[in-house]
């Protein structure tokens, strides 16, 4: 079926840079390792702790999705993703989906690991590892938009980010917010179903959005 071999194509384009994988794992590590260090595990508060996960993992989704259709466009690839007869949105959401995957499979298993290494509440575990999952995946798709409109920019990174940040700060404030209720021992499934609507809206949505960019370059 067409549509499982794109996936493993995708699937095999993102792990066959394992190094650029792991380099970017090492860099969260060792800037959260320098921070504690520099800081103070026991001096710095919780929140702060997870603000600076989420920020880190902004960045890295910023830096990712930068080139996610970037070389797709300069090798000509898009151009036959659309003159198939295949659906370009359904194309665009599964490449955004394997990239996100398994660009942060990594940071998602050492979650756990920085989390007790950084001193934080082992409680809030479960809260901190899903609204990163659901944030993350969401900033992922979020991101397509932005170098969709920037792909004929050669150097467009620091353009990318003032395009997406308006966007990613909502996605922020609810991680932030979720996390904050479980630490208050409060219920924050009202956010956790917020964040899953808009994971839904994104998947829905915006694929279609970044086909017709595409489409747009091409005309």
């Amino acid at each position: 079926m067409y549509w499982i071999s794109f996936l493993k194509k995708e699937s095999n384009l993102v792990t066959s840079s394992k190094n650029d994988i792991f380099m970017q794992a090492g860099f969260f590590l060792t800037f959260l390792v320098i921070f504690g260090i520099s800081s103070g595990f026991e001096q710095t508060g919780d929140m702060v702790k997870v603000g600076l996960i989420w920020f880190l993992m902004m960045f890295l989704s910023l830096l990712n999705n930068n080139r996610l259709l970037k070389d797709d466009f300069n090798d000509g690839s898009l151009i036959y993703l659309i003159l198939s007869n295949y659906s370009l949105p359904t194309s665009v959401l599964i490449k955004v989906l394997s990239n996100w995957f398994f660009s942060n499979i990594v940071l998602f298993i050492s979650m756990p690991i920085v989390m007790l290494f950084l001193g934080l509440n082992m409680n809030l575990i479960i809260p901190i590892i899903v609204s990163i999952v659901l944030g993350s995946c969401t900033i992922s798709l979020l991101s397509s938009i932005g170098t969709a409109l920037t792909l004929s920019i050669s150097k467009n990174t620091f353009l990318l980010f003032i395009i997406m940040l308006p966007l990613y700060i909502p996605v922020f404030l609810l991680g932030l917010t979720m996390v904050k209720l479980a630490k208050f021992e409060l219920s924050y499934l009202g956010v956790l179903y917020l964040m899953l609507a808009v994971l839904s809206a994104s998947i829905v949505i915006i694929p279609y959005l970044v086909a017709i960019i595409i489409r747009i370059h091409y005309d």
